[in-house]
Parts: structure tokens; C-alpha cells; sequence
């Protein structure tokens, strides 16, 4: 077996020269039918002589048949080898300079070694914690780089392996020769023996090691992996995701196929008159493979919208499994993957959580438009995993404040650690594939967020996240995370008392380290109206512009700013709970004070003047009764032990004043009085 730096000394070049002369070896070869063929024995000569002649032309032809096909095996082999080892040397050439860009250096033996200078000693604890992710992305990139020097020499093993046996075969005159047929037959069939063979994904591979099995192989062999074993890549973290649609939109139609084989096989069982129970256990995977079914055909309508790539179909589970991206993941210098959460099926629920991925791809885009960007967006549905279904939600008026977590669905975390897996290496995926790594954001939502967090915290190259209505993180330390500090978001709206319940770690909105958005209803830095996003489930923009229902909420801006990369544009919000209830109305009606000062300023263009008095009188009283509120609120937070009631009471009364202020600007600018 060659050593890494053997490998280094391969020579595409010197393989190119000698498949030419063994191509021209073989023409000469062939070309020789002619000949052979005027050499054949007259009809009408007989005798001794004759068969002498006609014996010693058979041998000759067998011989001349062999050695036709020994050249084209060998042809064969040493140009797809050579081509073999042009791609195995640009990528090891590649790997080198990642190593190298990273303080990396590989041995001749393939060991990684640090060669990097040690960094200086942090002061503080901002440079502890900077020093601490920079370490972190090291020992990921180390990792990367020993798995694609595992690929490497595994493909150049399989490589060399192939050229042997072929050249050995040659040697030993063990290359069929077409039973007998012409020296164009013979050409043909020692080819086919001169085949280089192509190596499956290695088993149980990382991403990495996925890339760069992928990686090592020539273009031409890897339109051969494409056509002949889609199953191979399509669902294979580190493979490009326009080669992973590709496959997988040709695997549908098999898939559609065997799930109606199944079924006609059930309903031929169950016309057979099986007894009570097992109709009934056949009926039940009936209705599932029904429910699969259904699922391909939603998948089917989603790609049908075009400007999609279908990065995963599974139906080997309970339920199929699917992520579809609107955009270019290969391109797109920002990726947003969002994971949906409890009662989400690819059947039920994927065609819409489509359409809202699809209107925050288009909210991202109009920020960076608005920023003079011409960055590029792709945005993922990835529902990999089979959240908890079927949850009965607990009517907020019979919740126990003092005991949300005992009151949530009984649900574990079994299910989302199982799907973190999966996700933490979708991720890892997307950076894997591409040479260079895009601007990554992960979005979770509810039991999706739960799942996300938990993959993060198993190393990704995720540098954003937000997290909504979330039931916890699994984690009470924002840093378990791995991605940067101050990157990681929070959405909780109002009434979602999901994102209360606390079920699987500490509310997220009360952790240190986590930044919150806001999700009323406010007029955003843009000068869109945002709205408010009320429960559980209404985070998100619904509908066409145009369209009656067409909602587009401050939540969805602000997760468009962070898909962006310009956190600075979101906007900040507030821990709904407690004694940030107050700060948060103080915030609202500010809010509202400066729009309605806005629309004072330039009455001619929100109003008609008659309007104007009365909504400066409105403003005045406003002014009076916020400086009251701020007044008891000092007051009331120094007490806060004693007066916690006044605290609400307070926090209460501001946002009313607020909303009220809100709701009269609302008024206004749409121009209802």
C-alpha cells in the first residue's frame, strides 16, 4: 500500500502519456481485422496444405484476439486510472493548502501535526472566550483534514489495488477475448475487465469523510455514481446538494413504486380473511404506508414549484423523512436551516412549512437588498427526524403558573437527541461540500428547537441560531452551543405558553447569553409594519402580498436579519415573564410615542390635518401617563420583594398605554379613524 507521501509522487501526466500510446497500440491492433480476414483459406484449396494453413491462421487469430483484448484492459485501466489520479492528486493538493491555511502539516506518513504558533495568553475574559472558539474551530478543521487524508489514501489504495490486478491479468492471460468472436468484440470485452472499480461511501463516514470520498473521484466517475447508485448519494451528508437532488428526484419514482407494491400486498392480505387481530395490525401498516404515500406525493407538489433541491427522502422509517431547500445550497453565500417541532409530518404539514421557508428566503433577500448587497440566500426545510405527533395542548387558563414543566405533554427528549444526530450532521454536511463555507444559521422551532440545540451542542459550523417558541434547550449554558457569543437568538411571543413550560431545561428567554427578539406588533427599522405574533404557532409570515390573510410579522424580520448576518438590524424584545413585563410596555409605548411624533412631523403624509389635534392630544396624555408608569416603576422596582404585584400592575399599564398608542398609529396609516 502507497504512503501519503508515495501518493504525492504520482504523475497524472506520465499515466496520460502511456494511455495515449496504448490507444494507439490498440487502433493499430484492431485495425488488423482487415488482414485477417483476406488472409483466410481460398474454397476451393483442399488437402494437407490447406488445413495446415487454415490451423495456423486459427492460432494466430486466438493469439492475435488475446493480445487485443490484454491492450484494451490495459487501456482501459490506465486511462481511467489516470484520470483516477489527476482528481486524487488536486484534491490532496487541496488538502494540503487547507492544512496549511490552518497551521496544519501532513506527513509523508499522513499523520496531521500542529505547526501553528502558540497564541498569547487572554486578559480578559472576552479574549478567553474568542481564544477558546478559535481552538475549537482547529480541532474541527484537524478533524476534517485526517478524514479527508483517510480518503485519500483509501481511494489511492483502491486505485492501485484495480491498476494491479488489470496489469496482472494482462500478464497471466486471464482477460476474456470474446468467445471467438472478431478483434472488435475482443477490444470490447477486454475493456469491460479494464474497468476500474468504484468504491462505496464509507461505511458509518462523518460528512467529512463523505466529501472527501466524494471528492476524490474524477467528474466522469462521478456521473457514474449519479446515474448507476443514486441510493448512494442522495441522503449522504458532504455530497453537493445539487448532486443529492438530483439522485434523490430519481429515486421518487422507485420509492412511489415499491410504497404501492406494499400496499397492494396489504389490501391482498386483508381481502384473505385474516382474524380480528391481525386485520387489525394490517391495517394499521396499511394506513402507514398510505400516510407514506401521501407524503411523496406533497414532496412531489413542493419540488413541482421549481428553484428547489430535494436534499433528503427517506421512507424506511414510521414515517418518511424529508428537507427540501429553496435556493442554491451549493452556491448561496447564506444558508438558513429550519426545523419544524411538534406535529410536523412531511404528509401534514411540509408543504406549508415550504411556503414559510420560502417567505423568509424572500424577507432575507430584502434586507440585503435594502443593505445594497447582492448576497445570495438558500433557505431549508429539514424535517430529518419524526417529532412527536398527536399532543394535546393544555388550555392556558387551566396552566399552573408555578408548575409549567409538570403541566406540558408528556413527551421526552428521546426523539430530538435521535434527530440531533441526524441534523448535527446535515449541518456539518452543508460546510463539508462546498469549498468554501457560507454564512450558516440554524432556526428551530418548539420541539424543533430542543432538537437543534441538542445538535449544536455537538459541534457544527453553525454561526447563528435562533430559537422560538422554545421548551427548552436541554442545556442551561448558552455556551454548550458552540456557536459565537451574542449569536445566539430568542423569539418568545405572547400567549405561547409553550415557550413558558420550561420542560426540557430552564426557559431560554431567562439564560445568560442569549439575545431576545422582539415579536409585537411595531412599525421596524425598514418602515414596514411588523405584526404581532400571538401563541404558539404564528411566528412566521402566511400568504402572498395581495392575499387577505398576508401576514408579515416582526418575527420573521427579525429572523431575516439574523439569515442575513446584520443582527444589528434586528429588533431587541424582551423576556415576556416576570418583571420584564414592565420594561417591555415602557419599550412598546416608546415605540408608539416616537411613530406617532414621526407622523406629527409630516402630517400632509400620514394624515389628514383634521385628524392632527386629536392625536396630539392623544400624544400628550400618552406623555403624561408613561411618565407616571416610569415613576411607579422605579418605584416598584426598588421594592420589588414587597410589591410584586405592583410590578405587574405596572408592566400591565404600560403596555395597555402602548398598545393603545399602537393601535390609534395603526388606525392612522391605513386610514381608518
Amino acid at each position: 500500500m502507497s504512503s501519503f507521501g508515495e501518493v504525492r509522487q504520482w504523475s497524472p501526466g506520465r499515466i496520460a502519456t502511456a494511455g495515449s500510446a496504448l490507444d494507439t497500440a490498440s487502433a493499430v491492433l484492431t485495425g488488423l481485422q482487415d488482414e485477417l480476414d483476406a488472409c483466410s483459406t481460398a474454397p476451393s484449396w483442399s488437402g494437407s496444405g490447406a488445413t495446415a494453413a487454415s490451423a495456423d491462421l486459427d492460432g494466430l487469430t486466438r493469439r492475435l484476439r488475446r493480445l487485443v483484448a490484454q491492450a484494451a484492459a490495459v487501456r482501459t485501466g490506465v486511462r481511467q486510472g489516470g484520470q483516477a489520479v489527476h482528481a486524487l492528486r488536486r484534491y490532496q493538493d487541496c488538502t494540503e493548502s487547507f492544512a496549511a491555511e490552518w497551521g496544519f502539516v501532513i506527513g509523508n506518513d499522513g499523520a496531521v501535526t500542529d505547526d501553528a504558533p502558540a497564541p498569547p495568553a487572554p486578559t480578559t475574559e472576552a479574549e478567553a472566550a474568542a481564544a477558546d472558539a478559535a481552538y475549537q474551530q482547529r480541532l474541527r478543521a484537524q478533524a476534517e483534514i485526517i478524514n479527508r487524508v483517510e480518503q485519500i489514501m483509501r481511494t489511492a489504495a483502491d486505485v492501485d489495488a484495480d491498476l494491479t490486478g488489470i496489469l496482472l491479468a494482462a500478464h497471466n492471460d486471464q482477460v476474456g477475448d470474446g468467445m471467438g468472436a472478431g478483434l472488435g468484440a475482443a477490444d470490447v470485452a477486454g475493456a469491460s475487465v479494464g474497468e476500474l472499480s468504484i468504491q462505496e461511501p464509507p461505511p458509518r463516514g462523518t460528512a467529512a469523510d463523505n466529501a472527501a470520498w466524494w471528492n476524490t473521484y474524477s467528474g466522469s466517475r462521478q456521473a457514474q455514481i449519479l446515474a448507476q447508485h443514486p441510493d448512494w448519494v442522495g441522503n449522504l451528508d458532504g455530497i453537493p446538494a445539487q448532486i443529492r437532488s438530483t439522485a434523490n428526484q430519481a429515486r421518487l419514482p422507485d420509492l412511489s413504486t415499491e410504497l404501492a407494491t406494499r400496499g397492494d400486498e396489504l389490501r391482498a392480505r386483508l381481502a384473505a380473511d385474516p382474524s380480528r387481530q391481525e386485520a387489525r395490525r394490517i391495517t394499521e401498516q396499511l394506513a402507514q404506508v398510505m400516510t407514506k404515500q401521501d407524503a411523496i406525493r406533497a414532496i412531489e407538489r413542493v419540488m413541482a414549484k421549481g428553484d428547489r433541491q430535494l436534499l433528503l427522502v427517506d421512507a424506511s422509517g414510521d414515517r418518511t423523512t424529508a428537507a427540501v431547500a429553496v435556493g442554491n445550497v451549493d452556491t448561496a453565500d447564506h444558508v438558513a436551516v429550519s426545523t419544524p417541532g411538534f406535529n410536523s409530518t412531511v404528509a401534514g404539514s411540509f408543504e406549508d412549512s415550504d411556503e414559510k421557508t420560502a417567505l423568509l428566503k424572500r424577507r432575507t433577500e430584502g434586507q440585503l437588498g435594502n443593505a445594497q448587497s447582492d448576497d445570495t440566500v438558500a433557505a431549508i426545510t429539514w424535517l430529518g427526524y419524526e417529532p412527536p405527533v398527536g399532543q394535546t395542548a393544555v388550555a392556558p387558563s387551566t396552566l399552573d403558573p408555578d408548575n409549567l414543566a409538570g403541566m406540558y405533554p408528556v413527551v421526552g427528549d428521546e426523539v430530538a437527541r435521535q434527530g440531533a444526530v441526524a441534523l448535527s450532521s446535515f449541518y456539518n454536511g452543508i460546510d463539508a461540500s462546498r469549498d468554501s463555507d457560507p454564512h450558516l444559521t440554524a432556526l428551530g422551532h418548539s420541539y424543533g428547537s430542543l432538537t437543534t440545540s441538542l445538535a449544536l451542542q455537538t459541534g457544527t459550523g453553525v454561526d447563528d441560531v435562533v430559537l422560538y417558541g422554545s421548551p427548552g434547550l436541554g442545556t442551561d449554558d448558552v455556551t454548550d452551543l458552540g456557536v459565537p457569543a451574542g449569536h445566539v437568538f430568542v423569539e418568545e411571543a405572547k400567549g405561547d405558553w409553550i415557550a413558558d413550560a420550561g420542560a426540557f431545561g430552564a426557559d431560554p428567554s431567562a439564560l445568560a447569553g442569549v439575545t431576545m427578539l422582539a415579536t409585537d406588533a411595531r412599525v421596524l427599522p425598514d418602515g414596514t409594519w411588523g405584526q404581532a405574533s400571538n401563541g404558539h404557532s404564528a411566528y412566521q409570515d402566511e400568504g402572498e402580498p395581495g392575499d387577505p390573510d398576508y401576514r408579515r410579522t416582526t418575527a420573521t424580520y427579525n429572523q431575516a436579519s439574523i439569515v442575513a448576518g446584520m443582527p444589528e438590524r434586528a429588533v431587541r424584545g424582551f423576556d415576556l415573564d416576570g418583571l420584564d413585563t414592565v420594561r417591555a410596555g415602557l419599550q412598546v409605548a416608546d415605540d408608539a410615542v416616537s411613530w406617532t411624533n414621526q407622523m406629527l412631523g409630516d402630517p400632509g403624509r400620514f394624515l389628514p390635518p383634521v385628524l392632527g389635534s386629536e392625536i396630539a392630544d392623544t400624544l400628550s396624555l400618552a406623555r403624561g401617563a408613561l411618565g407616571l408608569l416610569e415613576t411607579g416603576s422605579d418605584l416598584t422596582l426598588d421594592r420589588i420583594d414587597d410589591v410584586i404585584d405592583g410590578v405587574r400592575d405596572v408592566g400591565d399599564g404600560a403596555r395597555d398605554v402602548g398598545r393603545g398608542l399602537l393601535n390609534l398609529a395603526e388606525r392612522v396609516a391605513t386610514g381608518v379613524r
